[in-house]
């Protein structure tokens, strides 16, 4: 049964990731942070609807048991699993990230090394840096632009709130202070 469980939750994982991947090659959407979690939930929720759909309907001969129901409920939280930590690290997939480019300039040295001088990035911009980050929350809607001034939107109120009360949570300091 183990061996089912995580055949199915691999399976349903990669189903959820086609999904994704035919989205994005039809339309790129901007607001990722909720495009990603609706197609990593509702794509395993789809395939279990349908395959009731297909066995109540007789199209199907599967002798649906709680063991059937524990396996695919045991797998549904694998692929969760794999979805949360897809979700998490997929701005690092997509996004200029001046953490790696300093890695990639480190790697190409071959274990020469560089001081703190010598790691002079191009690609380590104002524009690369502040400017990415402002078009993703202008695009994720949770800022907008009130003249010459970025301002959250309510949907990036919360977001804000949110952290700061998680970070305060953890005894963490203020957002922008480590």
């Amino acid at each position: 049964m183990i061996i089912q469980i995580l055949i199915y939750g691999l399976i349903q994982f990669m189903v959820s990731q086609i999904v994704h991947i035919i989205i994005w090659r039809i339309f790129s959407p901007k607001a990722y942070p909720i495009w990603l979690p609706v197609i990593f939930t509702l794509t395993p929720v789809g395939l279990f609807i349908s395959l009731h759909i297909l066995v109540f309907s007789g199209l199907i001969a599967i002798n649906i048991n709680k063991a059937l129901y524990l396996t695919i409920g045991s797998s549904l939280v694998m692929h969760l699993a794999l979805s949360a930590m897809y979700i998490h690290m997929y701005p690092g997939i997509i996004f200029f990230s001046p953490s790696l480019e300093i890695i990639k300039l480190l790697a190409e040295q071959n274990d020469r090394g560089l001081s703190i001088e010598e790691i002079d990035l191009p690609v380590l911009s104002e524009a690369n840096t502040i400017g990415m980050r402002i078009d993703h929350l202008v695009n994720s809607r949770m800022i907008e632009k009130n003249g010459a001034s970025y301002i959250l939107t309510p949907k990036g109120a919360f977001i804000a709130r949110s952290f700061y009360i998680y970070r305060r949570m953890l005894g963490l300091p203020g957002i922008g202070r480590g």
